[in-house]
């Protein structure tokens, strides 16, 4: 196998989210010594570790939406006629769920 050196290089657009330009050695000679800095031969990454990741902030249901969260729609739309809601036939579940939980 013989791998031919063809001058075309990859470098990456540091103020575009490390997009990638593939250019011509020369033309990658003059972006990465442009004075923005701007260009860079290595993408930036910030953290390439699943132990460096940051944790997410996930709000904690009670037991009461959790139990709603297990009804269907037909039975949630049900509970809101019981309890006179307003327009809840046209409302979508999450919508059904946080209506039902105000009331009680």
């Amino acid at each position: 196998m013989i791998i031919t050196d063809t001058g075309i290089v990859t470098i990456y657009d540091l103020k575009n989210d490390s997009e990638p330009l593939t250019v011509h050695r020369i033309d990658a000679n003059e972006f990465l010594a442009h004075e923005s800095g701007r260009w860079s031969s290595t993408p930036e990454v910030k953290n390439s570790s699943i132990n460096d990741a940051e944790s997410l902030e996930i709000d904690q249901d009670d037991p009461e939406t959790m139990a709603l969260k297990e009804l269907t729609l037909s039975q949630l739309k049900t509970i809101a006629k019981d309890k006179k809601i307003k327009g809840a036939s046209r409302m979508n579940k999450l919508d059904l769920i946080a209506v039902l939980k105000e009331e009680a």
